[in-house]
Order: C-alpha cells, then sequence, then structure tokens
C-alpha cells in the first residue's frame, strides 16, 4: 500500500511535529474510567493516550474500551488503567512523517 502525501500537501521528509497536536489532551492512569469518560464528552476526543505523574506514555484508552468496559458491566470508579491498552506505537518528535508510516506499515 503506497500512501499518497504530497497529493495533500505534504512531504514525507517532514518532522512528525508538522502533523502532530502540540497540545494533546491526556489523563493519568490513576484517574477513574468515569472521569476519562467525562473527559472524552467534554473535549470530543476519540481516544485518549494515558500517562503516568511523569507525563510517561503508558496506554490508550478508545471510545471502544469504554463501551467494552460498559458492557462488562465494570466498576467505572475502577482506575482507567484497568482497561487501557498498553500496547501503544508512538514515535519521538525527531522521527519523519515516513518513518511514522514505516512504523505503521502504511509506506
Amino acid at each position: 500500500m503506497s500512501i499518497e502525501l504530497e497529493k495533500s500537501g505534504l512531504n514525507r521528509f517532514d518532522k512528525v511535529t508538522k502533523i502532530a497536536n502540540m497540545n494533546p489532551i491526556f489523563c493519568n492512569e490513576l484517574q477513574t474510567i468515569f472521569t476519562v469518560i467525562e473527559e472524552i464528552l467534554n473535549t470530543g476526543a476519540r481516544r485518549i493516550p494515558i500517562t503516568t505523574r511523569k507525563k510517561e506514555v503508558v496506554g490508550i484508552v478508545t471510545i471502544a474500551d469504554i463501551l467494552d468496559a460498559f458492557l462488562r458491566k465494570e466498576d467505572f470508579n475502577k482506575p482507567i488503567s484497568t482497561i487501557m491498552s498498553r500496547d501503544v506505537i508512538f514515535c519521538d518528535v525527531e522521527n519523519t512523517i515516513l518513518f511514522l508510516l514505516q512504523k505503521f506499515k502504511l509506506s
């Protein structure tokens, strides 16, 4: 599969910061599922990175994770870390868009 970035005005050799959200919304791993749901509703986010107190990414939670927890009748007073996905793909600010695409196997 080949992505034609140039048609959208992007250069695959640009830094990922060109397309990144530089003010991301994130939640702490100790916040409750309920408070993360409130954050999702207040911001319209579909996924939220989950961090430690030191702001290190340890997971991500999506609307699908929340729905799954609801269907399993999970206690929403539990920490978000109980339902987040820990298998997160991320990159460094110095990486190029091409590197990111390769990491996602989309180039």
